[in-house]
């Protein structure tokens, strides 16, 4: 069995400074469509994104 891992929740607020103010404005319409659903992303590794070595 994995383990649980605990997430905290992300606003999108927090990305505003790193893309084009079009590519924002883009992602918030089309993110309408998911509100009051939970999304989540898998990943290899439960914390920080790093690739794991073989």
């Amino acid at each position: 069995m994995l383990p649980l891992v605990k997430t905290t929740t992300q606003k999108l607020e927090r990305y505003r400074d790193v893309i084009s103010e079009d590519l924002f404005s883009q992602i918030r319409d089309l993110s309408k469509t998911l509100k009051g659903l939970k999304v989540i992303h898998i990943n290899a590794m439960p914390r920080e994104g790093r690739v794991p070595r073989f």
